[in-house]
């Protein structure tokens, strides 16, 4: 029966948010009421954060239903009857207890955003490549071992996230996803990236720290939009000297590596804003690093550095500057000379000296022992 709304009796009035939205999160559900397969004119399900272990294959009739988030629950397997929602935009179904995703999967033409990370799944389904129209695919902290080679079908996906899982490498045909913005693989077994990487044309940022990199590919220098790299936690022990040609890269962190040097060609990097290479075995900074204009913040502390370039002073828009735990036995002579309050200040409240002591260090340049001493320097 419905009430005078057109509503089953058994649906709470407090789950319709409308007439097309249905909300029943937050109820411990270990069901759903199959009078909610009736509701024909529903575009948008959200039935998260229960204990539900199955949605009924009855599902199906929702023939207008746009959006469907059953994320926290204990589902062990999707529908099969989930391939005749035509219309389904966006499907949710992270944190729960699955193990794989239906074949029929690949009918849902209309899908532009499937998010299922959270979840036991070993693969995805090769019928993925049918997804045409996905955009966000987000399958972070499962148990995936490799990805279809008919990803490389998803020509409209811009944001894929395959972090946390037990990859050991990508597949060549994930460089031919011409419209990714954004490819997360942090947090795997990878010990290479794809060689032709560089035709991702359009990335804007490469996650790949926490595998077991050992270099990266010369074609990464073709990312010409990427403005954010994060390659830390590997065993790179250099960075090509093509990363120069990254022009609009703004954030560059290479943190617990092997490196023993920068390219001095890191240099060109005229929008870099934030440089991380703290814990590797570098002796020193290339000079180039002084022609970094937009630099914000250089991180370099737990390394082998014996001095910092004197270039350092010539990056007015620089705020921070960690440099601790190296084997620094005296301050650039940039740093030395200034005579800026705020600087004297900063370097004081780490020290715990004196104001009198710190000019006098920097005003007879005086040799200063760093080598165990956390210290943060700021321009402004």
């Amino acid at each position: 029966m419905e009430n005078a709304r057109g509503i089953p009796r058994d649906i709470p009035r407090e789950w319709m948010i409308s007439n097309n939205k249905l909300r029943c999160s937050y109820y411990e559900l270990t069901d759903l009421p199959e009078s909610i397969c009736h509701l024909s004119g529903l575009q948008s399900l959200d039935c998260s954060e229960n204990k539900l272990t199955n949605l009924s294959e009855s599902i199906c009739h929702l023939s207008g239903l746009q959006e469907l988030n059953c994320s926290h629950n204990k589902l062990v397997n999707l529908p099969k009857s989930i391939s005749h929602l035509n219309g389904l935009q966006k499907l949710y179904c992270s944190y729960n207890q699955l193990t794989k995703l239906p074949e029929s999967i690949s009918h849902l033409n209309s899908l532009r955003v499937l998010h299922c990370y959270q979840n036991e799944l070993t693969n995805l389904p090769e019928s993925i490549c049918h997804l045409s129209g996905l955009q966000n695919l987000n399958c972070y902290d499962n148990q995936l071992t490799n990805l279809p080679e008919s990803i490389g079908s998803l020509s409209n996906l811009q944001l894929l996230n395959v972090c946390a899982n037990n990859l050991t490498s990508l597949s060549e045909s994930i460089c031919h996803l011409s419209n990714l913005h954004f490819l997360c693989c942090s947090d795997n077994q990878l010990k290479s990236l794809p060689k032709s990487i560089g035709s991702l044309s359009k990335l804007r940022e490469l996650s790949c720290s926490n595998n077991q990199l050992k270099s990266l590919p010369e074609s990464i220098c073709h990312l010409s939009r990427l403005q954010s790299l994060y390659c830390n936690n590997n065993q790179l022990t250099n960075l090509p000297e093509s990363i120069c040609h990254l022009s609009g890269l703004q954030d560059l962190n290479c943190d617990n590596n092997n490196l023993i040097n920068l390219p001095e060609s890191i240099g060109s990097l005229s929008e870099l804003q934030f440089l991380y290479v703290n814990n590797n075995q570098l002796t020193k900074l290339p000079d180039s690093i002084g022609q970094l204009s937009c630099l914000d913040r250089l991180s370099c502390h737990d390394n082998q550095l014996i001095s910092l370039p004197d270039s350092i002073y010539h990056l007015n828009r620089l705020r921070v500057l960690y440099y601790y735990n190296n084997q620094l036995t005296y301050l650039p002579e940039s740093i030395r000379n200034s005579q800026e309050d705020n600087m004297i200040d900063e370097i004081k409240e780490y020290l715990k000296m004196k104001e009198i002591e710190i000019k006098k260090l920097l005003n007879e340049q005086l040799i200063l022992d760093l080598d165990t001493v956390s210290i943060i320097t700021s321009f402004y």
